[in-house]
């Protein structure tokens, strides 16, 4: 064993001259054991006045060994709290002696206090202690009490201020205890990321030359242009950036969070099982169900068919929907569960879709189902793209309800919850067809992508030239007061009895739509000149956004 040792403190010094370190004249148990130790293919002994230094590392609770005057300098690594403390640490063994009379070990405070005096002892020519003003986790640490003690000379043996501080620069005084800087000042050398060549040794050389670098400023772009990172598609003779309603909704919602998601795009390698991966299931769930009903009956509507085989045809193609969620890609929003519990809510969540099918009901019947998850242009190259506020919109509308006795059609967009969501006359400063009547781009509603999908379909003209209504309907409402949210036209009875009056439109609701695409685009402009400033328009925007320390984000929340 003690050539083991002998082997290893040889290691040491090898790898000490290497670094070119300094000399540490230590001894190895002067006065206590006399060992010879290689180097360089010479034997010494270790009393030898020509002997090479010796470096010795032990570990604080064994200092408490250490002879006095036996070493040269020493070195504490740490003398925060976290290293030496007082809090005891009873062991079973501690009680049975105890009983049987002997003696203990003493307090975890006797032991820090002994093995910090016998450090500061055993060194006679130096001592040093470092200390971190924080630990590995970037908290914020403290000094020991023995260090304390030994500044404020408490116990017998503490060195004087002139052996502490000779020949050490004073830098960084503010970094220790206020009692401490008294007694140490002029002798703190202070290590950190700044003296990063110096704190680690003469390996490294310093930089040659630094190159200054713009300070970035939140909501600002210096040469990228945001344009550049959208694709791109040809709407009648124009090359217009694509983009879809949610993503013109979150730019309305903050241009900031909007650059974050949708072009910076930092996508984790978890998958989750929230509201995201909830609202994917319902949306196949009802998919599902309109086009079997449609396949399997020749039906439009859930009411068209007898309710036993309505339920029946839901029963079977939720639980195939269900069934394949763990085949479809990673990170696609599967709603894959991985308890008990979440394969219960995966059911509880077909439940509630049902339960809104049935709701449903209540829209007027003359509008029967016409499409579901329809694509917009670049989706499907059977659907032309279609302009909207000076862009070539994408995304897929959820569905599209027909009322063909008039040749009008009505926007259904699936949600979670409809609350909120109204955009009628709440935002419309004056009489939808008077003469110069607008919607201020500085107050539009929250939730526009029904309008824009209305609006895009109306000029497709695929369903009808005219659009009755751009409605939100909710797959967890438990009753008709919840079930439907949005915009339509006061002539619109049916859709009235259901829904509430912050979503009716006065006056005519295509001109309502012209006019919502006008304010659409004057807040748009700033996209093509690469504005994306931390703007949230309401509390709601600062949701579930990735933008970490925002300041604006944080005086929302």
């Amino acid at each position: 064993m003690e050539e083991a040792a002998v082997s290893a403190v040889r290691d040491l010094l090898a790898a000490t001259a290497k670094l070119q370190c300094p000399p540490c004249y230590l001894a190895l148990f002067a006065g206590c054991l006399s060992l010879k130790v290689a180097v360089a293919d010479d034997e010494v002994e270790s009393e030898d006045a020509q002997a090479p230094p010796f470096a010795f590392f032990t570990s604080i609770d064994r200092a408490a060994c250490l002879a006095e005057g036996s070493f040269d300098e020493v070195v504490l690594g740490d003398v925060s709290d976290a290293c030496l403390n007082a809090r005891e640490e009873a062991a079973s063994t501690d009680a049975l002696a105890a009983k049987f009379g002997l003696s203990s070990r003493g307090g975890r405070m006797e032991r820090s206090r002994l093995s910090f005096a016998s450090a500061a002892r055993a060194a006679s020519v130096r001592f040093v202690c470092v200390f971190a003003a924080r630990d590995a986790a970037s908290e914020v640490s403290f000094a020991s009490f023995a260090f304390d003690e030994f500044v404020e000379g408490r116990f017998e043996g503490s060195l004087s201020s002139k052996q502490v501080t000779e020949g050490m620069p004073a830098v960084g005084r503010e970094e220790l205890p206020e009692r401490a800087a008294s007694f140490l000042e002029g002798g703190v050398r202070r290590r950190g990321e700044e003296r990063f060549v110096a704190g680690v040794g003469r390996e490294l050389a310093g930089c040659v030359r630094t190159v200054p670098l713009r300070r970035v400023r939140r909501g600002e772009l210096e040469r990228l242009t945001v344009p550049a990172f959208l694709r791109s598609a040809q709407v009648e003779g124009a090359q217009l950036p694509r983009i879809s309603a949610s993503a013109i909704e979150a730019y309305l919602g903050c241009p900031y969070k909007w650059f974050l998601e949708r072009v910076v795009d930092p996508r984790t390698l978890d998958e989750g099982f929230g509201p995201l991966e909830a609202g994917n299931l319902a949306h196949a769930l009802l998919e599902a169900f309109y086009e079997g009903l449609r396949q399997r009956f020749g039906a439009h509507r859930a009411d068209a068919v007898p309710h036993e085989d309505a339920a029946a045809l839901f029963s079977e193609l939720a639980s195939a929907v269900i069934a394949a969620q763990p085949a479809l890609p990673p990170n696609s929003g599967r709603y894959v569960p991985a308890t008990n519990v979440e394969a219960l809510a995966s059911r509880r969540l077909a439940d509630e879709a049902w339960r809104s099918i049935m709701l449903q009901r209540a829209i007027p019947h003359a509008f029967g189902v016409a499409a579901t998850e329809y694509s917009l242009g670049g989706m499907d190259a059977s659907v032309p793209t279609v302009g909207y506020a000076g862009f070539a919109l994408d995304g897929k509308v959820d569905r599209i309800d027909v009322d063909a006795q008039r040749g009008v059609f009505a926007v259904i967009d699936y949600k979670g919850a409809t609350s909120g969501h109204a955009a009628g006359d709440a935002c419309v400063a004056i009489e939808v067809g008077d003469e110069g009547a607008a919607i201020d781009p500085a107050s539009l509603p929250r939730h526009v992508q029904a309008l824009i999908y209305a609006q895009a379909l109306r000029r497709y003209g695929a369903f009808g030239s005219s659009c009755a209504a751009a409605l939100y309907t909710s797959y967890r409402a438990r009753s008709e007061a919840g079930l439907v949210t949005g915009s339509y036209p006061a002539a619109e009875d049916g859709i009235a009895r259901i829904s509430d009056a912050k979503s009716c439109v006065r006056g005519g609701f295509d001109a309502f739509l012209d006019m919502m695409e006008a304010a659409i685009a004057e807040r748009l402009r700033g996209v093509a000149s690469s504005q994306i400033p931390a703007e949230p328009s309401c509390e709601d925007a600062c949701r579930h956004c990735c933008a970490a320390f925002c300041e604006r984000g944080h005086a929302c929340r």
